[in-house]
């Protein structure tokens, strides 16, 4: 059987899929309708990189050990423990939900192929040691009561801990912003995944032809990104009217 030839241009290197797993999982930059992530999404990368890594050094220089053992485990018996663990792990899962955009964008990946899953694997071993970081940080700052303290009132742990360890009420605002512009990048990867399957799919007579529609120029699905944000959209304001 003659093997079909993808109609992608090849523009993803290593570095480029790696960010766009990562961003789903974190919320690192990348742009997904031209390739060029480095001039259009590297602000949004240096934000949500600065924010992270000024909240682990801080919390290094600030923050202590003695802060910290209390809350390595929670519960006072070993049956305790092993429940929020378990708590914990049942969780784990949804939040490393993007290292599957790799498979899906495979096409347009110009690195060899063998090498796809070393770099899905590499993906999420950056997502556990970013999470570690963060949460070991917050853990170096703040006691379990000022956690449980910020958990009922802001709700913003991860702000609480930047604000007290750069001992600055602004500071914290930085921590947000991080996060919103995580929220961003990580609404472009699943988009790019999200049309990479639709047009499969449209290629395989599974959804309408109208969907393996390429950009002339960037080569990108175009009717597939414009469909989904739409339709993701259209379904917001929906939830949003009756909310109200």
């Amino acid at each position: 059987m003659e093997q079909k030839t993808s109609s992608f241009d090849r523009v993803l290197g290593a570095w480029d899929i790696l960010v766009i797993a990562f961003g789903a999982m974190i919320g690192w930059g990348w742009v997904v309708s031209t390739g060029t992530w480095i001039q259009d999404g590297g602000i949004l990368t240096v934000i949500i990189g600065a924010a992270g890594i000024l909240l682990i050094v801080a919390s290094t220089i600030t923050g202590s050990v003695s802060t910290l053992a209390p809350q390595a485990f929670v519960g006072s018996d070993t049956g305790t423990t092993i429940k929020a663990v378990l708590a914990v792990a049942v969780m784990t899962p949804f939040y490393f939900i993007g290292f599957d955009v790799i498979p899906q964008a495979a096409e347009e990946i110009k690195v060899p192929l063998k090498k796809i899953g070393s770099i899905l694997i590499l993906s999420v071993v950056c997502a556990v040691l970013f999470y570690a970081l963060v949460i070991v940080a917050v853990g170096l700052v703040l006691t379990g009561p000022e956690i449980l303290a910020s958990e009922n009132g802001t709700g913003l742990v991860t702000a609480d801990a930047m604000a007290k360890a750069m001992n600055s009420v602004t500071m914290a605002k930085v921590i947000i912003i991080g996060g919103m512009c995580g929220i961003i990048t990580s609404w472009n990867s699943f988009l790019m995944g999200g049309s990479r399957a639709l047009y499969s799919m449209a290629e395989s007579y599974m959804v309408p032809k109208f969907f393996a529609k390429l950009h002339p120029q960037y080569k990108t699905p175009v009717n597939a990104l414009y469909v989904i944000p739409n339709s993701g959209a259209t379904r917001y304001q929906r939830i949003l009217s009756q909310s109200i």
